[in-house]
């Protein structure tokens, strides 16, 4: 059951390690997003909790962007509307291992891969025709591993190392309906 949160507070006290965040996207790349059929989802990202200066914990959002591997206040997004997926498994030390592997990939994450966003236009562009026509939506096959992932192929890997096996998954909307286990939807007031 996905519960409703709109109040950061409550949402940060909520979200544990290794939760999947998955940002919706608004204005133009919403559009782009929507013209190819790609879910409402701009970006994702991985949860860790991590102790700050003063001892208090505090959530991050373990992340691939263009300017590289980061690590970001979780508070970062509260302005945006969010949907929290976590693994549906009775492993608990995937709270540990996913935040592990995603700050182990963060060492190797120079720079964004744009070659990968040209594949997801291709596949965007493919998938819109293929609605116009009635056909069967096209899905991208598993993406390579490269030095700089976009944020979808980083999130896959991180999973992937931890033992997450899921397919489809080389775009942030893909990843949600992946995961099928939304257990919040935050909408800020």
């Amino acid at each position: 059951m996905t519960v409703q949160v709109t109040d950061y507070n409550d949402l940060a006290n909520k979200v544990k390690p290794g939760d999947i965040v998955a940002v919706k996207a608004t204005g133009f790349y919403k559009f782009l997003l929507d013209l190819g059929c790609m879910g409402p989802y701009g970006h994702v990202g991985i949860i860790d909790v991590i102790a700050t200066g003063d001892g208090t914990q505090r959530p991050f959002l373990i992340q691939e962007n263009p300017g590289g591997g980061a690590i970001v206040p979780f508070d970062f997004y509260c302005e945006d509307e969010l949907t929290i997926c976590r693994y549906n498994t009775t492993r608990v030390d995937l709270e540990t291992i996913i935040p592990y592997n995603a700050l182990f990939q963060l060492q190797y994450l120079p720079c964004y891969n744009y070659s990968e966003i040209l594949d997801l236009v291709w596949l965007g562009v493919r998938r819109r025709f293929a609605k116009i026509f009635g056909k069967p939506l096209p899905v991208l096959p598993v993406l390579k591993p490269t030095k700089g992932q976009i944020c979808s192929v980083f999130v896959t890997n991180a999973l992937y190392a931890s033992g997450v096996y899921l397919t489809n998954t080389m775009w942030p909307s893909a990843i949600v309906e992946a995961l099928n286990s939304s257990i919040i939807d935050y909408k800020p007031n």
